[in-house]
């Protein structure tokens, strides 16, 4: 019955996108579709179980049903592909075959890989909370708000800190050297919700007092980082908490998920403008609510194809390691120079023996077409996602392994949340699986590297001191 209602839906949408002269007919659309019909059939059939939230393939399903099937249909329906470069594409139908061609292979490796047998993992010892829990996280909040607030003092407050952001270059970051400062200042929003969750499991709490804390944690958001341009984490932040209270705290029903959906919709339409404009956004609001929201595409498409999907980018990738003949594959060492990045003194060591990151590796990819050297001076930020960045090392085929290396990882994560109960203090990591596979898919090492350190690893060794281990019997 999934297939059915997949096939239907996917092929009146097709058809009637045909008709209206929306989209065009080429050979792309047999891979499109049948990814598609592939994808919403894998969703279809994982909401029919009660634990559906706790599922990490279901957040893997909505990822690739995005990738797949939406996002190509608004790249065309919006004749909306990458611009301001220096060569483009003459055909954007042959690229989208290729690249649908590869996320179809891509989704056979999913669909197979998920029901492979893997031996479930038994946790010998549940997590409890100390009595000292509490207080040892309010010390911490504590310590995380006065460096944060330091950094703003020393930036000129939160004008300065704006004003910071819009007069970044196109540079590799526009706060370098800061990132593991960042780690400890910026982990407030993390710890207050530690602290909520410490205080309020197990008790009844109404929807009032869960509307307060969510409002306050999006204040917190963004306060310790929200304000640097970093969209993805004051929304992450949010959704990690909305899971956790609701797994732990308070049953939200449908309308409570509706509302917050176009909360969210809305706050990326904003943050879009500004990692754009910074400073001009603050002072002339009203002519981009006028002008810049109210473009022939809507928010929500701007979304789907710029943060949650990586089509157009990796597919104009694709183009460009067929024409420029200067690039060469950097055989994994824009993975060593994410590692690195977070070690200490792992920056001297990385410059000492020149080991390009994936800035640089995309900046001559994107820019050295003709053998002139303009990476030296011009920086691409662009993330390719984790398939794009295996061929920014190993070329155009390491799509072949880099679906089953993901969907690998993958399995391993959902392994360990599935031997997680809701009485062990560290549920406190479930919320994070729908993060966890938007990262692994469509974000480059570094930030996987950093979103890790950050989020589970800091986290989880601060849970590690404020838990009794308690031998299950």
């Amino acid at each position: 019955m999934n297939y059915i209602i997949s096939c239907f839906l996917v092929f009146i949408s097709i058809i009637l996108m045909l008709i209206f002269g929306i989209i065009p007919f080429d050979w792309y659309l047999f891979p499109f579709a049948f990814g598609g019909i592939l994808t919403l059939s894998k969703i279809l059939g994982i909401l029919r179980s009660r634990a559906y939230l706790r599922n990490t393939f279901f957040y893997v399903w909505i990822t690739l049903f995005l990738t797949v099937f939406i996002a190509p249909l608004i790249h065309f329906s919006r004749d909306y592909w990458i611009t301001h470069v220096y060569i483009e594409p003459s055909n954007w139908n042959t690229l989208a075959l290729t690249m649908s061609g590869i996320l179809l292979y891509g989704v056979f490796v999913f669909y197979f890989l998920e029901s492979f047998p893997i031996k479930p993992y038994i946790q010998k010892r549940l997590w409890v909370f100390k009595n000292y829990a509490g207080a040892f996280v309010i010390i911490l909040m504590i310590i995380s708000f006065v460096l944060q607030t330091v950094y703003y003092i020393r930036t000129g407050g939160m004008t300065g800190m704006i004003r910071a952001y819009t007069e970044r270059e196109g540079t590799e970051d526009s706060f370098a050297g800061l990132g593991f400062y960042f780690i400890f200042s910026e982990m407030f929003p993390y710890l207050l919700l530690l602290l909520y969750f410490i205080v309020r499991q197990k008790k009844k709490t109404s929807f009032l007092n869960v509307l307060i804390f969510l409002t306050v944690m999006f204040i917190s958001a963004m306060y310790f980082g929200g304000l640097r341009g970093s969209r993805s984490n004051t929304v992450f932040t949010m959704f990690q908490a909305v899971l956790l209270i609701h797994f732990t705290i308070y049953r939200f029903n449908k309308t409570h998920f509706i509302s917050m959906i176009a909360a969210f919709f809305l706050f990326m339409i904003i943050g879009r403008i500004y990692k754009n404009e910074g400073e001009e956004l603050v002072k002339n609001y009203a002519h981009y609510e006028d002008y810049r929201i109210n473009q022939s595409m809507s928010g929500m498409e701007s979304i789907i194809i710029n943060d949650l999907t990586r089509y157009n980018i990796v597919a104009y990738e694709i183009f460009l390691l067929e024409n420029n003949s200067f690039y060469k594959p950097k055989s994994g060492t824009t993975y060593l120079s994410s590692f690195l990045t977070f070690m200490p003194f792992g920056t001297q060591v990385r410059d000492y023996f020149h080991i390009t990151s994936r800035t640089e590796a995309a900046s001559q990819l994107m820019y050295d077409y003709d053998g002139q050297q303009r990476s030296n001076y011009r920086k691409s930020t662009r993330i390719f996602g984790f398939i794009g960045e295996a061929m920014l090392n190993f070329g155009f085929l390491s799509f072949f392994f880099s679906f089953f290396v993901v969907c690998y990882l993958l399995k391993l994560v959902g392994r360990w949340g599935d031997s997680i109960s809701t009485s062990d203090a560290r549920i406190y990591f479930i919320a994070l699986l729908p993060l966890i596979v938007i990262f692994f898919i469509n974000m480059d090492s570094t930030n996987m590297l950093l979103f890790v350190v950050k989020r589970v690893i800091t986290m989880y060794i601060i849970l590690w001191f404020i838990t009794y281990k308690i031998k299950i019997q």
